[in-house]
């Protein structure tokens, strides 16, 4: 939500992911700037132990009144993730994905007192899996009919709501992110969290 040319903010975030229960829990690092009156730079980052992720995307942007916000990118993304068999699982995966995707965003900026933000977005993109898994029985050989290699091109759609409240240079942001995939289901051995939480700061250069 950059408002002006020269404008940067810097934010940091932990976020929590699951299915129903959270059990993934990943840090997460953005930057972004406006590079001139009507466009506007971003790179993201995030790692969870077990799964990395990274994206830059550029788009346009314009202040429409006093305090509402439009903008719309487009971007690449690459990430991962893995697990090791360990003495609880007797299962591995492992692999990449490659996502080409489109942003909207929309929101209001500085309301009130405590300089209050609440942005909406809907993010689209191509997902591009590449992961394989395999088990093991009790003597650690693998099963050959539990090999999977899953690459099938996915849809991607993210809608997203974020709060920010504070001064008009460090505010302190809550999140909330859904994912869906539509064809998923085709594969009998991965699934993903649809749901991510966030809480963090971000921090405003103006």
């Amino acid at each position: 939500m950059i408002s002006h040319k020269g404008e940067i903010h810097a934010d940091g975030s932990v976020a929590l992911s699951g299915w129903l229960l959270p059990d993934v829990m990943t840090v997460n690092a953005t930057l972004s700037y406006g590079a001139t009156d009507w466009l506007a730079v971003q790179g993201h980052a995030n790692y969870g132990f077990e799964n990395a992720y990274g994206q830059l995307s550029a788009g346009v942007y314009r202040q429409t009144g006093r305090n509402f916000l439009v903008d719309a990118y487009l971007g690449y993304g690459y990430g991962g993730s893995w697990r090791e068999r360990d003495e609880d699982d007797n299962y591995e995966y492992s692999g990449s994905y490659h996502l080409p995707f489109v942003q909207f965003n929309c929101g209001w900026i500085d309301l009130g007192r405590t300089h209050l933000d609440l942005g909406f977005g809907l993010k689209g993109g191509l997902f591009y899996p590449d992961f394989e898994y395999h088990a093991y029985d009790a003597d650690n050989v693998e099963k050959p009919d539990s090999y999977e290699h899953y690459q099938s091109m996915n849809y991607l759609l993210e809608p997203m709501l974020q709060l920010r409240l504070g001064s008009e240079k460090v505010k302190f942001r809550l999140g909330l992110g859904l994912g869906f995939l539509d064809d998923l289901g085709e594969s009998s051995k991965f699934t993903y969290d649809f749901y991510t939480l966030s809480g963090g700061v971000t921090f405003f250069f103006r």
